[in-house]
């Protein structure tokens, strides 16, 4: 951020937000996963599915990538046909809610739940439904709130008292994990 001019970088390293999904998708004993991806060639995005790819590799696991568009039928079309094509696979990793909103109906109708494991980076008031019903083991969050939040903290101390924090700020991943953080986000959310 600072070659940029930036004064300070408030986010997520999307490349190690994806190597602790893969640790922790290594963690529960799988390894291989494929990355469900609504836009290839965002920079962000694919760096999410190579360190999630990177997270795999010390168990021997790996990431293929389906590329799939904003459409929600196109996305489970093409999620469908790489099941099928690879019936060995153990998780469907989404890049992001949109990508993961239309695999939750899609898992339900094909009774995927527990036979492969559906995550997601991002989260929205579907996903957070699904991890409360028990479906989703978790999804991710970069903590969007705090991305806007904390720098109008910093810029009002730094205007006031001369304060300025002397390193970047990382506010994720948040791993949303257990029924009861969902349910707060959601009620949050509202």
């Amino acid at each position: 951020s600072r070659k940029l001019g930036a004064l300070l970088y408030m986010g997520q390293s999307e490349y190690d937000a994806g190597v602790a999904a893969g640790q922790k998708v290594k963690a529960l004993g799988l390894t291989k996963a494929v990355c469900v991806n609504h836009e290839v060639g965002n920079v962000s995005l694919d760096e999410r599915c190579q360190g999630l790819n990177d997270g795999l590799k010390p168990a021997g696991g790996g990431t293929e990538v389906v590329a799939v568009t904003p459409d929600p039928a196109d996305n489970q079309r093409r999620t469908e046909a790489y099941l099928s094509a690879h019936p060995d696979t153990q998780a469907v990793f989404a890049l992001g809610a949109t990508a993961a909103n239309p695999l939750i109906p899609f898992f339900r109708e094909k009774e995927l739940f527990g036979k492969i494991k559906l995550y997601t980076f991002d989260i929205s008031p579907e996903v957070l439904d699904s991890i409360i019903a028990g479906e989703m083991e978790f999804g991710m969050d970069a903590q969007q709130y705090l991305m806007g939040f904390i720098p109008v903290i910093n810029m009002v101390e730094h205007v006031t008292h001369g304060f300025w924090p002397q390193s970047d700020v990382y506010t994720g991943p948040l791993f949303v994990d257990t029924p009861e953080a969902a349910q707060a986000i959601l009620a949050l959310a509202k």
